[in-house]
C-alpha cells in the first residue's frame, strides 16, 4: 500500500515516478503468506493460568469459574438434510466457585507423610497454596474443608464430598520432598512461606497439625529498615537477646552446641520486652502468653 490514501496510480500522478520507487524500496518484503512483513516485535501472548496445564483425574476440569466434573451426553438428531447426526451436550457440575488445582505430590525422603500440594484462588483473586497431608483425607475430611474455607476457597456447600473424592484421586506428575518442621534440612532452611538454600524448588513445607499455631506467627511485617531503627538505640540486654535469636540458625552449619539463657529479675524490669525483641527477629513480637500474639 502507498504511504498515503489512494492507490499507487494516484500516488504516481501526485508525486512522480521517483517518489514511487523510493516508497516501494521502503516497503517491507512480503512474507510466505503474501502479506507485507511486520518489522515490529511480536508481543508475547498473555500467559496461560497454571490450572490450564495441570494434570487432572478423568472427567474433571478447572476453569476460571472453578473446579467441576464434566460429562458428555450424546443424542441422535435428524438434520435439516434429513440425515441423522450425533449431537453432543457437555454438562459441567461445579464443585468450587473459584479455581482449585493439584500441583505436586509431597513426601519425606523415606517415602512417608505423603501430602498433596494444591493451589487455589480466593474471591479476591489471591493465590493460596497448601501441602495437604493425605492422612487428613483418611479421616472424615472436615479439617480439610474447614482449612480450605478459612483460606478463601469457595466450595459448593453440597459438594464437599465430591471435593474430597477429587483430592483423593489427584495424581500429579511432580514430586517434592516434604519438610515437617522449620529449620535446617540438609542444605536447605525451611520457613513456613519459603525454602532457602540449594534447589529450594524441590522441597515443600508441610507442617504437622500441632505445629500450625507455632508456624503461623513466623511471618514478616513492616520493613527491615524500620526494624533496625527500632532496635538501634537499646540496652545491652536487648542487643544480647536479639543476637541470640539471630545466632539460632547458625548452630547447625557451624556444628555448635545449643544452650539456654535465663533472664531473671524483679517484675516490670523488662524481661518480657527482652523476649519480644528476640521474637521480632522471627515474626510476631506480641505478648508471648497469647498464641499468635
Amino acid at each position: 500500500m502507498p504511504p498515503e490514501p489512494g492507490d499507487w496510480n494516484d500516488f504516481h500522478q501526485r508525486h512522480g515516478l521517483e517518489a514511487v520507487k523510493e516508497a516501494l524500496e521502503g516497503t517491507p518484503e512480503p512474507d510466505d503468506d503474501g502479506e507485507p512483513a511486520n518489522d515490529e516485535p511480536e508481543t508475547d501472548p498473555e500467559e496461560e493460568p497454571e490450572f490450564s496445564t495441570c494434570t487432572l483425574p478423568d472427567n474433571y476440569e478447572v476453569t476460571e469459574h472453578g473446579l467441576c466434573t464434566v460429562s458428555v451426553k450424546e443424542k441422535e438428531v435428524e438434520g435439516e438434510d434429513g440425515e441423522t447426526k450425533t449431537e453432543k451436550k457437555v454438562k459441567r457440575d461445579y464443585i468450587t466457585f473459584t479455581p482449585l488445582w493439584p500441583v505436586a505430590h509431597a513426601r519425606t525422603e523415606h517415602g512417608e507423610d505423603w501430602g498433596l500440594l494444591i493451589r487455589w484462588l480466593d474471591r479476591d483473586g489471591r493465590l493460596h497454596s497448601w501441602s495437604l497431608p493425605r492422612r487428613l483425607l483418611a479421616e472424615d475430611g472436615k479439617a480439610v474443608i474447614a482449612e480450605l474455607s478459612r483460606c478463601g476457597c469457595a466450595i459448593h456447600p453440597r459438594k464437599t464430598g465430591m471435593l474430597l473424592t477429587f483430592l483423593g484421586e489427584c495424581d500429579p506428575e511432580e514430586r517434592l520432598i516434604a519438610i515437617s518442621q522449620p529449620g535446617w534440612h540438609k542444605n536447605v532452611y525451611a520457613l513456613p512461606d519459603r525454602i532457602i538454600g540449594d534447589d529450594p524448588e524441590n522441597y515443600i513445607y508441610q507442617p504437622e497439625s500441632d505445629m500450625r499455631q507455632i508456624t503461623e506467627v513466623i511471618k514478616t511485617g513492616g520493613t527491615f529498615e524500620d526494624w533496625k531503627r527500632l532496635i538501634e538505640d537499646v540496652s545491652p540486654a536487648v542487643r544480647f537477646a536479639v543476637s541470640a535469636a539471630l545466632a539460632a540458625p547458625l548452630l547447625t552449619p557451624t556444628q555448635t552446641q545449643s544452650g539456654g539463657i535465663h533472664f531473671y529479675g524483679q517484675t516490670s524490669r523488662g524481661k518480657t520486652t527482652l523476649l519480644q525483641a528476640a521474637a521480632s527477629v522471627w515474626g510476631a513480637a506480641g505478648d508471648p502468653g497469647i498464641v499468635g500474639g
